[in-house]
């Protein structure tokens, strides 16, 4: 698991590692990178880790389903899903950036997470510091290595 606050550089951090490990592993999943417009945060694209093709996932304004302060991007969810499916017992590790609100509702990623957690595929969550509890909780997760960004320490659970 990689935790941290919004900000503190999850999902660059984890872009590096899949730039360093990719001579020996083929890793998978999605990464999330932040979209920026004049310094201002306007939304998040979905990067297929295997493919290396990318999506708009959500954007400041419509068109799409409001998702907090954004709009989640028509076929942006469903692109993002079936790039950690296809990925479960091809790719190792498999990233997933990241589990939010709607996952933990049951939406969103949820099904794919299930399906990566229920699997021997290696799995790496990108996760908000406030939601590691509730993840926990939610997807019945009780051994764990956490690497936490904004303290910059690696705690084995």
């Amino acid at each position: 698991m990689v935790s941290g606050d919004v900000g503190s550089g999850k999902t660059r951090s984890c872009r590096a590692i899949v730039r360093e490990i990719e001579e020996k592993h083929r890793p998978g999943g999605v990464l999330s990178p932040r979209v920026i417009d004049s310094g201002v945060t306007t939304g998040y694209d979905v990067l297929n880790v295997a493919s290396g093709e990318m999506r708009p996932f959500v954007r400041s304004d419509p068109p799409g389903e409001k998702v907090g302060r954004f709009f989640l991007r028509p076929g942006g969810l469903e692109f993002a899903i079936c790039a950690i499916t296809d990925a479960i017992g091809k790719n190792e590790p498999v990233f997933v950036d990241e589990v939010g609100r709607m996952e933990l509702d049951g939406r969103g990623l949820a099904q794919a997470v299930n399906q990566l957690l229920e699997s021997e595929t290696q799995g790496i969550y990108l996760v908000r510091k406030q939601f590691l509890s509730r993840f926990r909780e939610v997807f019945l997760v009780d051994h764990y290595d956490e690497f936490c960004l904004s303290e910059g320490e690696r705690a084995e659970k």
